[in-house]
């Protein structure tokens, strides 16, 4: 199934408005801590844990950093079965959205998965 797919200038263009949700695909160790301002984090692999979180009449943009927005692609081919009708990919994704230097914040990290011990200060 094809999404549309939104350009940078059109998601900047309408990254202030609170009809529009911004969604992070990528995942916590994709060496960024930065995101898209506004934007929310959610686990690509789980989108079944998350989806009603959100309306189905909700606007959704889903961005990643998987080569040709597979990540994206694969969230929105899921949300569009469960009903989510307006969905669209950032073209380019978080590459060309940090590359471009548009309007980005800082990233808080997912918790480590229960067990995980954090490696700080070890070499």
């Amino acid at each position: 199934m094809a999404f549309r797919r939104v350009t940078k200038d059109e998601l900047t263009s309408r990254l202030d408005d609170p009809q529009i949700i911004v969604i992070d695909m990528r995942s916590n160790w994709a060496g960024s801590s930065l995101k898209i301002r506004r934007a929310r984090r959610e686990d690509p692999a789980d989108v079944e844990s998350w989806m009603d979180s959100y309306p189905k009449g909700t606007e959704i943009v889903l961005y990643c950093s998987s080569p040709g927005e597979e990540d994206s692609l694969r969230a929105a081919e899921r949300l569009s079965a469960a009903g989510f009708e307006n969905v669209s990919v950032l073209s380019g994704g978080w590459a060309v959205w940090e590359t471009s230097r548009l309007p980005m914040e800082k990233r808080i990290p997912d918790p480590l998965p229960k067990g995980v011990v954090p490696n700080v200060g070890k070499p």
